[in-house]
């Protein structure tokens, strides 16, 4: 558990689990929003329950205790081997996770994320809002839940609170814990205050809004849209002892249903300079912090998005000057000596990009940034160049598929030979990028799906990561409005579960195009060419290592990588490579054996491993072994020469 300021503050912003993708960062919102609490002289703790709840996931003693209750079931399931090498792996390569002052590592060439996500699964929470409340009442995963909100620093935060909590909800599966969260502050704490906000809440449906509202009276009131005038006329009442959330512009609360606020938000200028907590930076081995450069998106037509609908308010597109985000990022980088930043924005405009990055190298400030953007013609081989020069590391873009129907359909901006070009553009300007795919959009077939990933497979020495979305359709979006238009059925209007950010905004909708087995197929397929890419740099250390044994004269194997998992069960040994997803089972009397070539930082002879049998073995068997199982791992993959 983390240490607490002693220090008494107004309010507790509070970032909940679970968004596994922003461990080893600092997400905005909440410093943000204490910046402009503090323009009316409001103080507030801030509180990444996020990320310590992967602290809680790989913390030691829980881990041992997961193994222990595996060992005792006997026989590992196949849909369970994942679930189970991940906590051997996270106990094995801690450092892969965090460094030895426990702070959190961010980025590497080989690190613990898909090991911690894995972790993470069981409490997934995405269910509709309908029945999410009375859904929690009880379960496993809220009991989980409550034992890490009491083991966090949170409880020790609300003591020293005096008016409210602030909990900042952008993503779906952030809403089930947030509704507990809700519950055990009212419980630890009646006299405060509980708002939420954030986009899970701005895009949910008017009904479905009031209905949580009724569901959890221990939430207060709920901001949507852009929160920081509706935060600070909040904060001005209760620091002046009122409290008639019912008068706030873009406030929701009980029995009043939701309306657009009246009142255009901020200039984008014009909003006060994030401020960091010291003591979340300092959980981050090296933080990468987000500084805002647009709100919307200056194409916000594609047709299956939700985050355009945020912004309505403000206009399709409201940016930062560039000369603005650069003094910001100036600033942070003196205050707290950062270096790492992310340019918040939907897809960052190339001019716009390009005169940050020339401000960059003008005044030689030493930053890696990387932001969203979309192909663009406007990201030509110089421009990529000059983003490099300044320091980006890394652009993520949303490419989602390289079928052109498909992509006309849904009104992307490019199409599949413009994103070629621009691939090439990107190698020749030596820069990585990774990318977005969302393989199954409205109407796609299996053919579509698959010669998209084909077209994808020359380029992956420039993805720095590749990540898969599962299509699921919103209420919200163009799509959810007109689903029929793009080839989809949809079966009922109550929404589905699944992967989606806003699980009560999604519409359970059927797609003809692929049969669940096609599409079961094409999934995983492109899941794995995704961690084909991730595990790249790591094969390349390995090869590195592995060129430089052959040099000194080392000899001998290896396990061709340190995520190889040796299981032992019922039925004997399991093996299981996690780069490649595949799983073997041995014969018990090779666990021993097995489990000294994966923990072993040496090359393994064969000689070695005939003295590991001797152990438990007849002398006369003891060859036979020895060469049967050498010829078993080179089958499977598993061994490498030094």
């Amino acid at each position: 558990m983390q240490g607490v300021t002693a220090m008494m503050k107004d309010w507790a912003l509070v970032f909940p689990p679970l968004i596994s993708s922003n461990w080893g960062n600092y997400y905005p919102s909440i410093a943000l929003l204490d910046a402009v609490l503090a323009e009316v002289e409001v103080s507030a703790h801030q509180v990444d329950l996020n990320e310590e709840f992967l602290d809680y996931l790989i913390d030691p003693g829980r881990l041992s205790r997961l193994e222990a209750a595996y060992r005792r079931l006997g026989r590992t399931p196949v849909d369970d081997i994942p679930q189970r090498s991940a906590i051997q792996l996270a106990q094995l390569h801690r450092g892969a996770i965090v460094n030895a002052r426990g702070q959190h590592l961010c980025d590497g060439e080989w690190n613990g994320l898909d090991l911690t996500v894995e972790l993470s699964r069981p409490f997934h929470i995405d269910k509709p809002v309908t029945g999410l409340p009375a859904l929690l009442q009880g379960s496993e995963v809220a009991r989980t839940y409550q034992d890490f909100f009491s083991w966090s620093t949170y409880a020790k935060v609300i003591e020293r609170t005096g008016r409210a909590v602030g909990i900042s909800v952008p993503m779906g599966p952030q809403l089930g814990p947030t509704i507990l969260l809700a519950r055990l502050t009212k419980a630890w704490r009646p006299d405060l205050r509980v708002v939420l906000g954030g986009p899970t809440l701005t895009l949910m449906r008017p009904g479905d809004l009031s209905a949580l509202l009724e569901a959890v009276p221990e939430i207060d009131c709920v901001v949507r849209f852009e929160g920081e005038p509706a935060l600070r006329a909040l904060a001005t009442q209760l620091r002046d002892d009122q409290w008639k959330p019912e008068e706030v512009d873009g406030v929701v609360v009980r029995g009043v249903g939701p309306t657009r606020p009246r009142r255009a938000p901020p200039a984008m200028n014009r909003l006060p300079s994030a401020r960091f907590s010291e003591a979340l930076l300092h959980r981050l081995e090296s933080p990468r912090v987000g500084v805002l450069q647009a709100r919307g998106c200056y194409w916000g037509k594609c047709t299956y998005c939700d985050f355009i609908e945020l912004f309505t308010n403000t206009g399709r597109y409201a940016g930062r000057a560039p000369s603005n985000v650069f003094q910001e990022v100036q600033g942070l980088a003196e205050r707290y000596g950062i270096h790492r930043y992310w340019l918040i924005t939907e897809a960052l405009p190339p001019k716009q990009g390009l005169r940050f990055a020339e401000e960059v190298v003008r005044t030689g400030l030493s930053v890696d940034w990387r932001s969203f953007a979309m192909v663009d013609d406007g990201f030509t081989t110089e421009v990529l160049r000059a983003f490099q020069e300044s320091g980006c590391s890394s652009l993520t873009i949303g490419l989602e598929t390289m079928s052109d129907r498909v992509l006309k359909l849904v009104e992307k901006k490019v199409g599949s030979q413009e994103n070629l070009r621009f691939f090439e553009r990107v190698r020749a300007a030596g820069m990585k990028i990774s990318v977005n795919l969302i393989p199954n959009l409205p109407s796609t077939t299996y053919a579509e799906a698959m010669d998209s990933l084909e077209l994808l497979r020359p380029f992956a020495d420039i993805f720095h990561t590749v990540a898969v979305f599962p299509y699921e359709a919103t209420a919200s979006s163009a799509v959810g409005r007109n689903p029929e238009r793009f080839g989809l059925r949809v079966l009922n209007n109550g929404a589905a579960g699944g992967q989606a950010q806003f699980s009560s905004n999604t519409l359970k909708c059927e797609d003809p195009a692929m049969t669940q087995e096609e599409l079961a197929e094409v999934l995983s397929a492109y899941e794995r060419f995704s961690r084909s890419v991730r595990s790249a740099a790591a094969e390349g250390v390995a090869q590195r290592r592995q060129e430089e044994a052959s040099r000194t004269g080392r000899g001998g194997y290896q396990f061709r990588s340190n995520r190889i998992a040796v299981l032992e069960d019922d039925d004997g040994s399991v093996v299981y490579d996690w780069n490649r997803d595949r799983a073997w089972r041995l014969p018990r009397y090779v666990l021993g054996s097995l489990q000294r070539m994966q923990r072993s930082s040496e090359p393994f002879r064969r000689a070695h491993v005939a003295n590991w049998f001797a152990e438990t073995t007849a002398p006369s068997q003891i060859p036979v072994r020895t060469e049967l199982l050498f010829n078993e791992l080179r089958a499977m993959g598993l061994l490498k020469a030094c």
